[in-house]
């Protein structure tokens, strides 16, 4: 049987060319990619509201952060493939990710992975301000570099990956900054910031019941091991219910952009998550995480939206 060492021999790199950038765009991970960019353009987009600047006015500067995020976690993600190949080789959920499925070599994986991280800071510092592009090496390095070793090590590293995870809404917020060092310290940039970071915790939980026993043969801790279903269950709930809090900050951070249709949406979209989160409490196990997990998944990006549209259309 071909060990993990083996699936990613350069001798196995055997991919047409027709097909190679698949698998690239695999090594980025896309689903992530596309959040992380998703979460930059909404730091963005309220920035610009907040300072009163006209978005369409800051094409360049909006494109070069977008494109710069989207480079830039494509790098991050390529990198933490990278040190976790041999781990993702005993996950079923990772077997048939490129590099543990001998479809890339590790050469070819850190020449891409390297070109990502070191272009999209540069691009959104050159086409906006490079505060900006720092935050986004800054968040590079906690991911690749903090969070990344402390997986296998403890169940802290589920928290501190919240932070680079949630860092992409300051990228987009200093991106459109006329005075991004004082804005980035300012409460209304850490309201935005404060909704991911927290919606993580609750999301991942739900992942890492669903995978508990996969992570534990890699040999990850998301979890603390004496933590049964029934506990980790009564965190998710906590920590949607947590989630929930801070998505009212902005209506105390920015009232005068934030109003009735970010209240409304929230509120509708907080009944969904907290009612499933009640629902895992009182089922602990796989189906109901797996529910929390959708609902996560449609939480964020919905009260994000609404968050813009109220900031940028209704205030307008």
């Amino acid at each position: 049987m071909p060990t993990a060492q083996d699936a990613v021999s350069p001798s196995r790199f055997r991919p047409r060319s027709s097909t190679a950038w698949r698998e690239f765009l695999l090594l980025s991970k896309p689903g992530i990619t596309r959040l992380v960019t998703i979460a930059s353009g909404v730091g963005f987009a309220v920035s610009a509201a907040w300072s009163s600047i006209e978005p369409a006015s800051m094409i360049v500067q909006i494109l070069g952060c977008l494109i710069g995020t989207a480079i830039a976690s494509a790098g991050a993600n390529a990198l933490n493939q990278i040190v976790e190949v041999d781990r993702d080789a005993l996950m079923r959920r990772t077997a048939n990710r490129p590099l543990p499925a001998g479809r890339l070599d590790r050469g070819s994986a850190s020449m891409f992975a390297i070109t990502c991280a070191l272009t999209g800071p540069v691009l959104i510092g050159a086409t906006s301000n490079w505060f900006a592009g720092l935050v986004a090496a800054a968040t590079i390095f906690l991911y690749v570099g903090v969070y990344t070793p402390l997986k296998p090590v403890s169940p802290v590293s589920t928290y501190i990956g919240a932070i680079p995870g949630a860092l992409p809404c300051l990228i987009g917020w200093t991106a459109a900054s006329p005075t991004p060092v004082a804005d980035v310290l300012a409460a209304p940039a850490w309201s935005v910031f404060a909704i991911l970071a927290v919606w993580q915790i609750p999301h991942f939980f739900a992942i890492a019941m669903m995978y508990r026993d996969q992570y534990r043969k890699a040999g990850f801790k998301p979890l603390p091991d004496a933590a049964t279903s029934s506990t980790v269950a009564r965190w998710v709930l906590g920590w949607t219910a947590a989630t929930v809090a801070v998505s009212a900050i902005p209506l105390l951070t920015m009232p005068s952009l934030v109003g009735v249709l970010y209240t409304v949406v929230a509120a509708a979209m907080a009944a969904v998550f907290v009612h499933a989160a009640v629902m895992l409490a009182q089922n602990p196990d796989v189906p109901h995480a797996r529910r929390v997990f959708l609902t996560s998944i449609a939480y964020l990006p919905i009260v994000y939206l609404a968050l813009v549209a109220d900031a940028l259309v209704f205030t307008a």
